[in-house]
């Protein structure tokens, strides 16, 4: 059940073979070392990956997970740009937006786009007088069910990475790369921890794994991640802990211990 010899290797999501001259290679037939959290959110830990899992399945759903945490920023006021599109009638102008308060804009700005659509919005606009107000509704850039997946994939990479082929190559590994590829919001509830209050006594590190017993068994683990960004935010991920890798009912155990974290106080 080795996943790697001496002149073999396994890429951890798609468990395909690479010999030693595909670090060298820069097609989706080599391996590139991969950030386990994004690097644009300061991850530093990095794995082995081959190329094709860490540049297209990383787009799919671990970009979702990094505007679903711009996103956060920006709606809780960080004073960060949001760009999007000002319609009017079929005709649409691009828009950038920004607040510092998370309440009222101090950015509310059109950069550009054709004259007569231009002058549409100026016309429009010259009819509003003091205390008159407008509604607009933004649409985020991100697709929750692909961020929940892309936290999977950080939590996935993040125990192969300490535990090594013995944590993924059995029967609980092939379901969770499974979830992480095409994984349903149904699917993923077993996974998602609402974390609540979490009381620092000291800085502590990005990721954390946190043993979950069940009934004497080693039964799930959470990752614990840190992000600093605008503000500190903390996003738990339950995966499943030794004693039931070989299991197939895995998820529906997970989701028990769910149910029982959630909202949890932790101190750490």
């Amino acid at each position: 059940m080795d996943g790697v010899s001496e002149d073999i290797v396994r890429c951890p999501l798609c468990l395909r073979t690479f010999g030693r001259g595909a670090i060298a290679d820069p097609s989706d037939d080599g391996l590139s070392i991969e950030h386990i959290i994004p690097f644009s959110l300061g991850g530093k830990e990095i794995t082995l990956t081959c190329r094709h899992c860490n540049n297209r399945t990383a787009s799919d759903v671990e970009a979702h997970f990094v505007r679903m945490v711009r996103a956060a920023d920006w709606s809780s006021g960080d004073g960060s740009v949001l760009g999007g599109r000002f319609r009017i009638g079929e005709d649409a102008l691009p828009l950038k937006i920004s607040w510092t308060d998370g309440k009222r804009p101090v950015e509310f700005k059109v950069p550009g786009g054709k004259h007569e659509v231009l002058e549409q919005y100026r016309q429009r606009l010259a009819k509003f007088g003091p205390g008159d107000t407008f509604n607009f509704t933004v649409k985020l850039n991100y697709k929750e069910t692909n961020a929940k997946r892309g936290l999977i994939r950080i939590a996935y990479l993040t125990l192969f990475h300490v535990f090594g082929y013995k944590y993924i190559l059995p029967v609980a590994g092939e379901q969770l790369r499974t979830i992480i590829h095409k994984g349903t919001a149904e699917e993923l509830k077993p996974f998602g921890i609402r974390i609540g209050d979490v009381q620092e006594v000291k800085q502590q590190p990005t990721i954390r794994i946190l043993p979950v017993p069940l009934e004497g068994e080693r039964a799930a683990f959470l990752v614990l991640l840190r992000l600093q960004t605008a503000q500190t935010r903390y996003h738990g991920i339950l995966m499943p802990g030794p004693d039931l890798l070989n299991d197939t009912d895995v998820l529906s155990k997970q989701a028990g211990v769910a149910k029982k974290l959630s909202g949890k106080r932790f101190s750490l």
